[in-house]
């Protein structure tokens, strides 16, 4: 697993991005959900193997019981 994080600056706040590979794997999947409870994080790059990248992600979320809301579901941007 790999994470990197960016800040850019818009308006008075500092947005966080992050870059993250393993977000299927189980370890992978309890930090993206940590990334997406976040308020500071603005987006979550998720790099995958998957062929369908985002199913895949949330399919691994909900069967660890890790459930995510649409304002968080639309942080992650899969790849």
């Amino acid at each position: 697993m790999f994470i990197l994080s960016c800040c850019r600056e818009s308006g008075s706040e500092a947005n966080i991005d992050k870059l993250l590979t393993g977000a299927t794997g189980s370890i992978g999947a309890h930090v993206l959900y940590e990334l997406l409870n976040d308020d500071s994080i603005s987006t979550v790059y998720c790099l995958t193997r998957r062929e369908s990248p985002l199913e895949a992600i949330l399919r691994t979320l909900a069967d660890k019981d890790l459930f995510v809301s649409p304002d968080q579901r639309i942080k992650i941007v899969a790849f």
